[in-house]
């Protein structure tokens, strides 16, 4: 009896307060994906994809996505399909708008 591969299941982050600097929300898994959603409940969030070692590193993986917190409802889940997040990428998040600190932002990667 073979026991077959188990899944590759979505890796899940939470930032609970926003800041006006980057702080990392999650890290991605030992493996390429290509999958991003967001969620945030109080005011508009920032969100970008860092290689391993995150914003210190410097390495910009993919360009900022806007997430708004309202739209289309509040608390709404944002998708980007095919961004390129390779393995152990840093997704992290800041506030769009200085001293407007969001709050609950969920990310998941897969």
């Amino acid at each position: 009896m073979s026991l077959s591969p188990s899944p590759k299941l979505p890796t899940h982050g939470t930032d609970a307060a926003g800041a006006d600097s980057f702080a990392d929300v999650v890290t991605g898994p030992k493996w390429e994906t290509h999958h991003l959603t967001v969620q945030c409940f109080t005011y508009d969030a920032l969100v970008a994809v860092y290689s391993e070692g995150g914003v210190s590193s410097g390495n910009l993986i993919s360009g900022e996505f806007f997430i708004m917190h309202g739209q289309p409802t509040l608390g709404a889940i944002h998708t980007f399909d095919d961004v390129r997040i390779p393995p152990s990428a840093v997704i992290v998040a800041k506030n769009a708008v200085s001293g407007e600190n969001y709050t609950r932002l969920h990310a998941s990667v897969w």
